[in-house]
């Protein structure tokens, strides 16, 4: 999987269950502020928070909605993370 990682199901199952929807969260840039394997965090980076429309569950399947997650992280996310900076 790329960049964003990988999705964890338990929150999609307590949004089924409970009938309340998703709002997708994207969060880029971190990796300048402390890169992989780093100790030390560097100040004075710029970091991307992403708040998409919260997604209705009411009806919907499991792998549909993480696929409509993962699709909004990815245009909003790994696609933009070249902007900044």
């Amino acid at each position: 999987m790329a960049a964003s990682g990988r999705s964890r199901r338990g929150g999609f199952h307590l949004a089924l269950e409970t009938g309340t929807p998703i709002v997708p969260v994207g969060v880029s840039g971190t990796i300048g502020i402390l890169p992989r394997g780093g100790r030390l965090m560097k100040t004075g980076q710029d970091v991307r928070v992403t708040i998409g429309a919260p997604i209705d569950v009411v009806g919907r399947d499991l792998p549909g909605l993480m696929t409509e997650v993962r699709e909004f992280l990815v245009r909003e996310v790994e696609g933009k993370s070249t902007e900044i900076g």
